[in-house]
């Protein structure tokens, strides 16, 4: 007995023994497996500054797709670098002890670079900021990077403006000439270079030109004065040849209202929204998300990145404008399989909602009324009396008018909501384009005045940073109620334009009328005196805004005047924010007013 006892202790001993080997291995397995796990935080560098067009769909798309992924919001960390605008090395080796400091106590697991600029300046500048942090990059289009020396993966757009050249010459045969519409050439980036260079060989018949060579304004005038059998190619654009910048959306948006020729694009497929037909670009939204994808794969341990980096293709596809087709004839059999329309509008009975109701109430009487007939058929065999299936009858019908009523207040109500900002309470984007094209042709026909003013949160972004994104909501809430009270006549209308910017239709007011407006506008905002001490202006919330007054002749279109007001806009903010600039279309001599508040 006492043998045996010795024998238990001794085998529960080594089973212990055992057991506490075991959990130590798991042990030593998880903190080896977690020495290899990435920290959860990433850096998203962005080339441009935030409010392009360019940079916030990006951002939008690429922010939505990693939280989708299962990244946390508060381990995002992003940077606008806004470097095409600050070129001197001083300035940004002083942007990198900033960064460094900032970021001092953060260990990232990933570094995501967003363009060509972010990229090489990690690459050169950046090369000792978390120099051991893996680099996801989408590194443009133009020529091969600055090799960078960490593990990663890079997104390369190809520069190829073949497919989109032979597919205009296709949809219009008698092209004689083509005019590519770029601006100068980045010393660090020679755009139009590789793309002279990916041209091929072009039938015998057409002439190229190209507008690197002229400032912006002698572009318009050489776009609009361009014979019929002319297209246009749109390329980059940021800088003209007098050194002037100008964003590349807004020289989108008036090379395609100045064309009277088919107008295509080849860099990125916001670009088509602007008024060109179409072209074969990059994809921004799905390579977000691509990049989005890499990114949470490797965050997870799924997906090591190598070094060298790997280089992945950027998504590209065929894009084309439905209003632009219809302008020029083109049928979508015409268009390559696979492409992407824009802007095409649903068929009627799913656009009218009231349609729709009815349509569903009568089938829905229809189905009651064969009910109706199969349970008189029942009743009859049944020995029951008529009247019954008469009251049956009534009753039914009553309910089917009933749901019918109730889906038409339904979809109105849906209707009235997709014309409505879900934050503000504003007109939405959709409820402005559709409002705007039809004042635009009320004033062009009447002659009568037609008043816009855009409005830009200064500095929000800080204010987001220092207050939260909850307070930011309330901020822009209160805006909105401003903005409200400035409209009072019927015709006009308060919207938001997207993100901080909102835009004030004011139909039959004159030039004078609008600066009154724009007057109070900002005297309401500097009364609420919401704080902002994040702010470089002042201490408090304040605005920019522009002012744009027009009158026909000569007929203005809705692109143009939303280019031109958004211009002032811009004035205001490059000249020191918290002030407007007007613009008077209407008067014999450009009228300017600048107002510091």
């Amino acid at each position: 007995m006492t043998r045996n006892g010795n024998e238990w202790r001794r085998g529960g001993r080594s089973a212990w023994a055992l057991l506490i080997g075991l959990l130590a291995g798991i042990g030593c397995l998880s903190l080896a497996q977690s020495a290899h796990k990435p920290s959860d935080e990433i850096a998203i560098l962005y080339s441009e500054r935030a409010g392009l067009p360019i940079t916030d769909t990006i951002q939008s798309a690429l922010s939505q797709a990693l939280l989708a992924g299962g990244v946390e919001r508060d381990d995002l960390f992003v940077e606008y670098l806004d470097l095409a605008r600050s070129r001197d090395d001083q300035q940004r080796n002083e942007f990198i002890a900033l960064l460094k400091h900032k970021f001092a106590n953060r260990q990232f697991g990933l570094i995501i670079a967003v363009h060509r600029r972010a990229y090489e300046f990690l690459a050169t500048q950046g090369q000792d900021l978390f120099p051991s942090t893996p680099l996801i990059a989408w590194a443009g289009s133009v020529g091969e990077p600055t090799r960078v020396n960490r593990s990663g993966l890079r997104i390369q757009e190809s520069l190829s403006p073949r497919p989109t050249i032979d597919l205009a010459l296709r949809l219009f045969p008698h092209t004689r000439h083509l005019l590519i519409v770029t601006g100068v050439d980045d010393p660090l980036f020679p755009y139009l270079q590789e793309l002279k260079g990916n041209l091929g060989i072009l039938p015998s018949r057409l002439t190229v030109e190209y507008t690197d060579h002229k400032n912006f304004q002698q572009t318009l005038v050489r776009v609009a004065e361009l014979p019929k059998d002319s297209v246009v190619i749109f390329g980059a654009y940021w800088r003209d040849a007098d050194g002037q910048s100008i964003t590349p959306i807004e020289a989108a948006q008036q090379v395609a209202a100045k064309a009277s020729v088919p107008t295509f694009a080849i860099t990125w497929d916001g670009d088509v929204n602007q008024g060109f037909l179409g072209g074969y670009v990059v994809d921004y939204l799905a390579t977000a998300r691509v990049i989005a994808t890499a990114a949470t794969e490797h965050m997870s341990g799924k997906r090591p990145l190598s070094s060298p980096v790997t280089v992945l293709p950027a998504v590209g596809q065929f894009v084309f404008d439905w209003r632009q087709m219809q302008r020029w004839g083109i049928d979508s059999s015409a268009l390559p399989a696979g492409s992407r329309i824009l802007n095409r509008p649903e068929p009627s009975w799913q656009r009218d909602h009231s349609t729709m109701a009815l349509i569903i109430g009568l089938v829905l009487a229809i189905g009651l009324l064969w009910s109706v007939r199969h349970s008189r058929a029942s009743r009859q065999s049944a020995g029951q009396s008529p009247a019954d299936d008469s009251s049956a009858a009534m009753v039914g019908i009553d309910r089917v008018r009933q749901h019918a009523d109730q889906l038409a207040t339904t979809n109105r109500q849906l209707l009235q909501l997709s014309f409505v900002d879900e934050l503000t309470g504003l007109a939405n984007r959709r409820r402005l384009d559709d409002l705007l094209a039809q004042e635009c042709q009320r004033a062009n026909r009447t002659g009568q005045p037609l008043s816009l003013i855009m409005i830009d949160v200064d500095h929000f972004k800080a204010f987001n940073d220092t207050y939260g994104h909850l307070a930011g909501d309330d901020c822009l809430k209160t805006l909105a109620e401003i903005f409200s009270s400035l409209v009072q006549r019927p015709a006009d209308l308060a919207s938001r334009f997207g993100g901080e910017e909102f835009l004030l239709i004011l139909p039959e007011t004159p030039f004078h009328g609008a600066i009154e407006i724009v007057h109070a506008l900002h005297a309401a905002i500097a009364k609420c005196a919401i704080p902002h001490l994040s702010s470089p202006t002042a201490p408090q919330i304040t605005c920019s805004s522009g002012v744009l007054t027009s009158q026909a002749p000569p007929i203005r279109q809705p692109r143009e005047l939303l280019a031109e007001v958004d211009r002032q806009l811009y004035r205001s903010k490059t000249e020191g924010r918290n002030r407007y600039t007007a613009l008077n279309l209407s008067a014999t001599a450009l009228d300017h007013a600048h107002i510091s508040q």
